[in-house]
């Protein structure tokens, strides 16, 4: 990777002398496109999993709309998540990727070691504005933050209207909430009359999916939905209950009562825009 490095006389200060990889640079990133001529035909990689994809769709979305005479299209795992949105093209990561060279990329998310994550740091700030600012260095405007996301009418209809969904995901130690706290949970939902449904899927050899818990008494549709009948499912629900993981945010795209147990982010930082009954945007905290 290039270095781009800034000399200078004065050599006691430390901060005096840079030396950065030009290609983690948006100004170089820019600058190199012009002289490509690929400025209008841009490439937008989202993210790698699943949750922070859902959480990107407003500003991959936003993008699309405004960035005018522009070709947009995307690089990402999860296609249709996005299939409401009029790309150029669409890639899949598991496809041979598309010629860089070809178009002006722009990420969605940064690894902990590159250079963004040294100023920003999803963590930090909404996992939305995050998002926003790696694309095009700003925020979405409220009008546009809500979640979309759009099951046909096929995957609406082979999924059923169900009180209470609950995804007890596993993850990291630090996401994953032990299988007896899940049980008293389920346990405590039944005495008081309601029958929960649990989802999830496991992936990544197991290393992400769901807590073991007991499913005796409750309908199981774990590792038995595609991702947009998951989606379906939790925007016919009325309550879902989760930990910090993708089907929260999925949730967040219809209108169920939220109750998400973080132990990761501040409250304050995973909340999502949806509209009131008068249409207008506001930002509702999980419940």
């Amino acid at each position: 990777m290039s270095i781009i490095q800034k000399p200078s006389n004065h050599a006691l200060n430390p901060m005096s002398k840079t030396e950065v990889p030009s290609m983690e640079l948006p100004g170089f990133r820019f600058l190199l496109s012009q002289e490509r001529r690929t400025t209008k035909n841009v490439l937008i990689y989202s993210p790698y999993a699943l949750g922070d994809c859902v959480c990107a769709e407003p500003a991959i979305r936003f993008a699309v709309k405004n960035f005018a005479g522009c070709k947009v299209s995307l690089l990402t795992p999860f296609p249709d998540l996005y299939r409401h949105i009029p790309f150029e093209q669409v890639f899949h990561t598991s496809a041979p990727k598309p010629d860089w060279d070809n178009y002006y990329v722009l990420k969605c998310y940064y690894a902990a070691d590159e250079l963004q994550s040294e100023f920003v740091h999803n963590f930090n700030m909404s996992i939305d504005d995050y998002i926003a600012t790696c694309l095009f260095k700003g925020q979405v405007p409220v009008a546009d933050r809500n979640i979309i996301l759009q099951p046909s009418q096929l995957e609406m209809g082979s999924v059923p209207k169900m009180p209470v969904v609950i995804h007890a995901g596993k993850h990291w130690v630090s996401k994953t909430f032990p299988k007896l706290w899940w049980d008293a949970v389920i346990s405590g939902l039944i005495e008081a009359g309601v029958q929960p449904t649990l989802i999830g899927a496991n992936s990544d050899g197991g290393s992400r999916g769901y807590v073991d818990v007991d499913a005796t008494h409750c309908h199981d549709f774990r590792d038995k939905l595609t991702i947009m009948q998951s989606v379906a499912l939790l925007q016919k629900a009325q309550v879902c209950l989760s930990n910090d993981s993708a089907p929260y945010h999925m949730a967040a795209s219809g209108s169920a009562h939220v109750g998400v147990f973080s132990t990761v982010r501040h409250f304050d930082f995973i909340g999502h825009w949806r509209p009131d009954d008068a249409g207008e945007k506001r930002l509702v905290s999980p419940d």
